[in-house]
C-alpha cells in the first residue's frame, strides 16, 4: 500500500467557460484513479520504493477539451499524467 498525500494540485483551464463546476469532481476522480493504479502496481509486486518522500512533482501540461470529454475521460488523462510523472520521479518505468 502506498501512502500519498497531495497537499495542492494546480489545474489551469484555458477554454472552460461553463465547465468550471467540473474541475473539482474531475480532480478528485483523477486522484482516485491514481491511487488505484498505484495499488495495482503494488499488488503485482512491481519494484516500488519502500519509503520515499517527494516534496514536489512537476507534471507536464495536459490539454483537455472539456466540452468534448466526459469527467471520467478527463480524470483518466490527468491520472495518467500524474502516474507518469511520479514514476519518472521515483526512477520507475511509466
Amino acid at each position: 500500500m502506498i501512502d500519498l498525500t497531495i497537499e495542492r494540485m494546480n489545474l489551469g483551464f484555458d477554454v472552460a467557460s461553463g465547465q468550471e463546476h467540473r474541475a473539482r469532481p474531475i480532480a478528485q476522480r483523477a486522484v482516485e484513479i491514481l491511487a488505484r493504479r498505484l495499488d495495482e502496481r503494488w499488488l503485482i509486486q512491481e519494484r516500488l520504493p519502500r519509503v520515499v518522500s517527494v516534496d514536489a512533482l512537476e507534471v507536464p501540461e495536459v490539454q483537455l477539451d472539456l466540452p468534448r470529454l466526459t469527467d471520467e475521460q478527463a480524470a483518466e488523462t490527468i491520472a495518467s499524467a500524474l502516474a507518469d510523472a511520479l514514476a519518472l520521479k521515483l526512477g520507475l518505468r511509466p
